[in-house]
């Protein structure tokens, strides 16, 4: 079970490779999973956004999560995303992933429409009545249209003991702040974008899409930032930051998301499988722009060009 004692480091999303019909690759995610274990992060995660959960309907679901488990169970500490849009649903999927030994379930609250401040306790206090034995990370993102704080965190605590952490999906610093003044104790993660900020302020951790490029360099800045070098560290972050704006914030402003962006990533380096792909109606990269994100990544961050797994 995912505790508060082993939720920390850095956690990888693991993509969805789709075969040529459109089905999950399951030659191919084995592959990748082991891959990843063998690199030494500290986390898989799947079926969150970069894991097209929007994309899979029940069957593909529970599949996936049998060969997650199968490959990772025992040798590396785990999270399936149960997103839904309806409380049923994310506990039929979390009881699921519990069944089968994943240590942790990570949820966005249901989000098409927005839920008011009993609604997104109700959800919480129901899952984790239904669902005892697991720990329960909060994906806290803007996109479900309720942003949680510290004083909504309080209030959620007091009735849900296997709330563990969260995954805090902004780059806003006063909202961070106050998460770490007004929330109570619970196990905060970043993404590559904010770490150092997140690091120096409590965080534990990070989700880290970067390390489907090069996990050892990604490692090593993590083991920086919980040594407190900051010097080097903080240099990093800002090639990172140099890198996103210049080279990834025109694909998002172009409508190019988690998926999309991720799997971009990962095929443009190679070292793990899969083509960038994704699940209609959403459009992956354009040779165009894969041409020039590679351009622009060998240029501003070539680290992630340096790993051969």
């Amino acid at each position: 079970m995912l505790t508060k004692e082993n939720l920390q480091g850095v956690w990888v999303s693991v993509t969805m490779p789709w075969d040529k019909h459109g089905y999950l690759d399951e030659a191919i995610f084995r592959e990748n999973v082991a891959k990843l274990i063998e690199a030494g992060v500290h986390g898989l995660y799947t079926t969150g956004s970069t894991g097209e959960f929007h994309a899979l309907d029940f069957d593909e679901f529970e599949r996936m999560v049998d060969i997650f488990a199968e490959e990772t169970v025992g040798k590396v500490l785990t999270q399936v995303g149960c997103s839904w849009m309806n409380t049923r649903d994310s506990i039929r999927m979390a009881r699921y992933a519990a069944a089968r030994g994943i240590d942790g379930v990570q949820v966005a609250v249901p989000f098409w429409i927005e839920l008011n401040d009993d609604e997104v306790l109700k959800y919480f206090v129901d899952l984790s009545r239904a669902c005892p034995d697991v720990g329960i990370m909060h994906y806290n993102i803007r996109r479900a249209k309720r942003f949680l704080n510290g004083k909504d965190y309080q209030r959620i605590c007091a009735e849900v003991p296997n709330l563990i952490g969260t995954k805090f999906c902004s780059s806003e610093f006063a909202a961070w702040m106050e998460l770490q003044v007004n929330g109570p104790e619970l196990n905060h993660f970043v993404g590559e974008g904010d770490l150092v900020m997140g690091m120096m302020f409590g965080a534990k951790g990070m989700y880290c899409s970067h390390a489907l490029m090069n996990p050892e360099f990604i490692l090593n800045w993590y083991a920086m930032c919980e040594r407190r070098e900051w010097e080097e560290a903080i240099e990093i972050q800002w090639r990172i930051s140099r890198w996103l704006v210049k080279d990834v914030y025109p694909l998002v402003a172009a409508g190019h998301l988690d998926p999309t962006l991720d799997k971009a990533f990962q095929e443009m380096v190679g070292w793990l499988k899969g083509s960038r792909v994704t699940r209609a109606p959403y459009i992956p990269l354009t040779d165009g722009e894969m041409a020039q994100l590679t351009e622009g990544s060998r240029k501003h961050y070539p680290e992630m060009f340096e790993y051969q797994g």
